[in-house]
């Protein structure tokens, strides 16, 4: 099995936004998701990035102001399909996506990858589905992203065998059935957010995903408060699984978030 991430788009962020008492500079975020090359489930992805149905062409009107809010630079040599290419694939060869929480810089690219099933918290993805529009807006989610028939190609990741990780991380959800790529309860960021645990691989890590937009802010203890706190669905819980991400760091474990620009062992 093969794990790499790439970086799909910047988004300069004011440091002292995403880091408690951080300083008064631009810190370009990233935007990862992850391309696994599994030998059972096929060519998989962890989310698609940032990707030009979010930021360009005919788009509703709370699309756009969130694009104008958040402004992302796309990468073209980060753009999902190019960074497929590298890998000697296209859209259609994608078997999975694993979702792995339904903010639009998470679900920008779902409407390109026909053939592929989509792992999902069951009912965050009907949240989304049956919600109202104003409370999916509210927490960054646009329907509109979604393939028409998403709710015809879900896979349930609690429905997966329960896996015990054996270290600091919780207990998770066994996505292939062979302890190689294992779903984190991380709730806080939104109440169904996940992270996704490695733990077959020669160099174990966990993909923490958006517990928090700096490692810093996890490891010194420097979780920004309002008005990024507004982004978060329960600032109690996020505290709560930096604490985990935290913990599992200090016990020798490796972790990758998707906005830290910090450069990982894992990226493209």
């Amino acid at each position: 099995m093969k794990v790499a991430f790439a970086n799909s788009a910047t988004m300069p962020t004011l440091e002292r936004l995403i880091l408690r008492k951080g300083r008064w500079r631009k810190v370009p975020l990233c935007v990862r998701y992850g391309i696994v090359l599994h030998p059972e489930l096929g060519p998989t992805l962890i989310d698609t990035g940032y990707t030009p149905e979010t930021t360009q062409g005919p788009r509703s009107w709370p699309l756009r102001l969130y694009g104008m809010l958040f402004r992302p630079r796309l990468l073209p040599d980060g753009q999902i399909v190019s960074t497929l290419q590298k890998f000697g694939l296209m859209a259609d060869d994608i078997k999975h996506v694993i979702i792995t929480h339904f903010h639009a810089d998470h679900i920008s690219g779902l409407r390109r990858f026909r053939n592929a099933r989509f792992y999902v918290d069951q009912d965050a993805a009907q949240s989304v589905l049956a919600g109202p529009r104003f409370a999916n807006i509210r927490h960054g989610s646009f329907k509109e992203l979604l393939p028409d028939d998403f709710a015809e190609r879900l896979i349930d990741l609690k429905a997966q065998p329960r896996f015990e990780t054996g270290n600091a991380l919780p207990d998770g959800f066994d996505l292939a059935g062979d302890h190689s790529m294992i779903a984190i309860p991380l709730p806080g960021h939104t109440h169904s957010h996940f992270g996704i645990y490695f733990p077959t691989l020669e160099r174990p890590f966990l993909y923490a995903t958006d517990v928090q937009w700096l490692t810093s802010a996890i490891m010194d203890d420097r979780l920004p408060g309002f008005p990024s706190s507004f982004a978060t669905a329960n600032t109690t819980k996020a505290a709560a699984a930096a604490d985990i991400v935290r913990q599992y760091v200090c016990a020798g474990g490796e972790v990758v978030l998707c906005h830290d620009p910090k450069q990982t062992a894992w990226d493209i």
